[in-house]
């Protein structure tokens, strides 16, 4: 039996020894792959920082950028206002101006008007007894 005992002691042996054999390989590949990732995250690390730097410089431009745009919109807004009140009051002028000189006129082409029929009605009158008196 103690022989049994042996054998399985020697086959645990060299399982163990396998398995430590396995596991340091695997441990030096993972250690491989960690270096590797390591070098990669440097790399990127040195990759990225001028494209942040890029990044921030692009954004502060963009913001002055905005707000110089914002700045002329609410200078177009109030010119637009300003020219919209400036019609506003020529619109009233002009009908304030027709309001005022319209209805003079229209009294004085009336007039006027009364005026030449009045003469052209004397005319011919006038007339008209001038050729009675002549026959």
């Amino acid at each position: 039996m103690e022989y049994y005992i042996n054998v399985a002691q020697l086959i645990l042996l060299v399982s163990l020894s396998a398995l430590v054999i396995y596991a340091t390989t695997v441990l030096a590949r993972t250690k491989n792959i960690l270096e590797n990732v390591e070098k990669d995250l440097k790399e990127v690390t040195a990759r990225i920082l001028p494209v942040l730097s890029n990044f921030e410089i692009i954004s502060s431009r963009l913001r002055t950028i905005l707000e110089s745009v914002d700045d002329q919109v609410t200078i177009v807004k109030s010119s637009v206002e300003k020219i919209k009140s400036i019609a506003d009051a020529v619109a009233d002028f002009q009908a304030k101006v027709q309001e005022q000189i319209e209805s003079p006129i229209l009294e004085i082409a009336s007039t006027v008007g009364a005026i030449v029929s009045g003469v052209t009605t004397f005319i011919k009158r006038f007339r008209g007894k001038k050729e009675e008196i002549s026959y």
